[in-house]
């Protein structure tokens, strides 16, 4: 199993970054883990095109055979 993690944005928290770095060595156990940080978008603060430009490069990220799980918040 290969395990791929994709988002938007850096974590710069390093409470967080530790936690997810603990994450990814428990999963490690069942299949190869990896993250893919994708750069934030601006488009000039319009939210709507943000989104849009942000969708378009996780979609750009995917491989064709990949089976997708999103998680929002």
């Amino acid at each position: 199993m290969h395990l791929r993690l994709i988002w938007v944005g850096r974590t710069r928290s390093e409470p967080l970054r530790v936690l997810v770095e603990d994450y990814l060595k428990r999963l490690a156990r069942f299949g190869r883990c990896e993250i893919t940080e994708l750069r934030e978008a601006t488009n000039g603060g319009d939210r709507k095109a943000i989104l849009e430009t942000e969708g378009k490069r996780i979609i750009e990220a995917l491989r064709p055979d990949s089976f997708v799980v999103l998680l929002e918040r």
